[in-house]
């Protein structure tokens, strides 16, 4: 009873009002609404709270349709293992298999590797529709689905597949309903015109003023240290054991204290970035962006080439952007610039240097203010390398006046891929997230084979601010010979993870990685077979010359596309060291570790996937891929409509373009030279060798006579 009084409070009845010509139609067809309801949100289902779920039975084989006019944004096969936990299968499934005897293949295939035992009629389908008013709807439960594909248009009332059997604990032919807004779980009922008992749960909310006791520090410090070290197949990549094990040591003893959450996030922020590995994240529980009114003087000052200058400035100081800083506060800007850059952790993997750059570029102002503790009040004297010097006081201005004004998105494209030409004889293509779409590839795929058959000469990929997802198989299109992707993989454990009961999407889950089967001193390993070559695509291919296009947000899977290029030698990458490394990344499954008194996130990934074994020259241990063509930082890239980035890649390309031209009229020229040299030299070779052979023979006749 207690239980439940707390939920009540913590909860409210959501209601989401919807019209009768916005109602959605009802998924079983030639049904009515509401009719073959066997749960609904705030059911159990045996001892299992159904939170947000609409399960409606109908006869076996009924046909389903799309309660919703929207897009396709996921469909897999699953099996539901609890209401709150299900395994998707990733192998593919053809267009001309039969659905039943695919379903059977799951279940042998997954019964053969893990303890749990499924059976292969609760093994389904599930479509996820993003609607056009911008919710998810999920349909689970699904057989004989037709085929649409990620990214295809779907309109109300389309066919979507017959009725299987949704969940092992629900022994008649279901599907289940949910619906998300946000990513947050939202009411299934009403968008059907149906009175719901839809619940919204409301979390406690968290404040960073609210206090932890050293008890309930130290219980989540250590919850946090060990799973740290029990899932994280890199932990020891960039940091020594030593090292890491002396900032645990120096955080343990610091709790000792009672301490805000904020102050408990920054600690175990600190640690995060320690381990230098971008897919380690750290999120904090607050109700709100903890805001604190700063002070900054009238001229913010960057790093440009090694080079200290203003960047930007009050609009009153506008003539100084761009002046070079000899001192600051009397100090030479040479001696303070390295200090300054020791400061700053980046977010990215390994030894990455392109983001430490980009922070001391547009953020060195802010660095420098908190290595001196500059305050309300206080002054910056500066002195200029053309003579002048000036003190500046600290006020409360906003950054919005500071004058040249950024630009709010500095990202190339709109949505994740925009094909185009730049002009007649060069052809784009900007791709800003790899978390693309069946439709998304299928037009890149088309946009490439046009410009291979029409035999353009150059292709720009531009991967700027692409911070990853999955390339599919991107590069078969591209590729002159066969690759791999990556070299092996590795994790900590085969089975479960003792911390997985502080998650809050592996809880329970075991044999996760049972088909890592080879065992190496620091953990288990990917047989061989997993990382086997990949073919070219032999139907669409454009072997022409191809420019990436990378910064230092360009990451994980936009990092390894980078990587293909530069080790199969495939083209020249150009812009900045990616802000993902390139022999290796830790991804593909994370574990969301949630703290249990301060409620703070870390995801930790569980995989360690190794691209290269091999030392590739001009890239260093825990680098990203650096290119082959580099483009300095200017203002003007943050600054100006126009894609800066953009026009001096066009320009680099043609000033190689040109250069390589010419190096091949050179020796075209040569070889022309060769044609009447080397006969010239072979004809006087022969005149030699008869020279050579008349005064032998002459000699010889002279010889005879005496």
């Amino acid at each position: 009873m207690k239980t439940l009084f707390t939920f009540c409070i913590l909860g409210f009845v959501s209601i989401d009002v919807f019209s009768n010509e916005n109602l959605a139609i009802w998924p079983i067809q030639n049904s009515d609404p509401g009719k073959g309801i066997i749960y609904q949100p705030g059911d159990y289902i045996g001892e299992k709270y159904n939170y947000g779920n609409l399960i409606i039975a109908a006869p076996q084989n009924s046909s389903i349709i799309s309660p919703e006019s929207g897009t396709i944004i996921t469909k897999s096969y699953g099996y539901l293992f609890s209401l709150s936990f299900s395994s998707t299968f990733t192998t593919n499934y053809s267009d001309s298999e039969d659905d039943k005897e695919f379903r059977i293949k799951l279940a042998e295939k997954h019964n053969e590797q893990n303890k749990e035992f499924v059976d292969f009629q609760f093994i389904n389908y599930r479509l996820g529709i993003k609607t056009d008013n911008g919710d998810v709807i999920y349909i689970r439960g699904i057989i004989n689905p037709e085929k649409y594909i990620t990214g295809q248009r779907i309109e109300k009332g389309d066919l979507i597949g017959k009725i299987g059997y949704s969940y092992y604990k629900i022994p008649q032919p279901s599907i289940i309903i949910s619906r998300s807004i946000d990513s947050k779980a939202a009411d299934p009922m009403g968008m059907f015109g149906l009175q719901t008992t839809f619940v919204k749960y409301k979390s406690e909310q968290i404040h960073s003023d609210d206090k932890l006791s050293p008890d309930k520090l130290t219980a989540d410090f250590s919850i946090f240290k060990e799973s740290l070290e029990e899932g994280h197949p890199g932990l020891y990549d960039y940091i020594s054991k030593d090292s890491l094990d002396f900032i645990f040591t120096y955080t343990q003893k610091i709790l000792s204290e009672t301490k805000t959450v904020g102050e408990f996030y920054d600690l175990l922020s600190r640690i995060v970035l320690s381990i230098h590995d971008c897919h380690t994240n750290i999120s904090n529980p607050f109700d709100g962006k903890q805001c604190k009114l700063t002070s900054h003087p009238p001229v913010l000052l960057g790093v440009q080439s090694n080079d200290l200058l203003v960047i930007r400035a009050m609009p009153e100081y506008l003539s100084l952007v761009g002046k070079r800083v000899r001192n600051v506060d009397n100090v030479p800007a040479k001696n303070i610039i390295p200090k300054i850059r020791k400061t700053i952790n980046s977010r990215t993997d390994g030894f990455i240097q392109s983001e430490i750059d980009l922070v001391m570029f547009n953020f060195f102002w802010i660095y420098y203010d908190s290595y001196v503790h500059k305050n309300f009040g206080d002054t910056l004297k500066i002195d200029f390398y053309d003579g002048r010097s000036q003190d500046f006081i600290y006020s409360y201005n906003s950054l919005r006046d500071y004058v040249p004004k950024y630009r709010r998105n500095t990202s190339p494209g709109k949505g994740s891929v925009e094909m185009r030409f730049i002009n007649d004889t060069l052809p784009l293509i900007d791709i800003n997230s790899f978390h693309l779409t069946e439709t998304d590839m299928l037009n890149i795929v088309t946009f490439i084979k046009k410009i291979s058959d029409n035999n353009y000469n150059n292709l720009i990929i531009d991967l700027r601010n692409n911070g990853g997802g999955n390339s599919n198989n991107l590069f078969s299109y591209l590729a002159t010979k066969p690759y791999q992707i990556n070299s092996t993989s590795k994790v900590n454990k085969t089975d479960t993870y003792d911390f997985f009961k502080y998650t809050d999407n592996y809880f329970g889950v075991s044999g996760l990685f049972i088909d890592y089967t080879e065992k190496k001193d620091d953990g288990y390993y990917s047989p061989v077979s997993e990382s086997k070559y990949i073919i070219p695509n032999d139907s669409v291919n454009y072997n022409g010359n191809l420019y990436v296009l990378v910064n230092s947000f360009s990451k994980s899977a936009s990092a390894n596309f980078a990587g293909l290029v530069k080790k199969n030698n495939r083209g020249l990458i150009i812009g900045r060291e990616t802000g993902g490394a390139y022999y290796q990344l830790n991804a593909v499954k994370f574990a969301n570790l949630i703290l249990p008194n301060s409620k703070i996130k870390v995801r930790i990934p569980l995989v360690k996937v190794i691209n290269d074994l091999d030392k590739v020259p001009g890239i260093p241990w825990g680098r990203g891929v650096i290119p082959d063509i580099k483009i300095s930082l200017t203002i003007d890239e943050f600054t100006k409509e126009e894609d800066v980035f953009l026009e001096a890649a066009i320009k680099k390309i043609h000033d190689y373009s040109k250069t390589k031209s010419n190096d091949i009229g050179n020796k075209s020229k040569i070889s022309e030279k060769l044609i009447f040299i080397i006969p010239a030299i072979i004809i006087l070779i022969v005149i030699l060798w008869i020279i050579k052979k008349y005064a032998t023979q002459h000699s010889s006749k002279g010889k005879a006579s005496f």
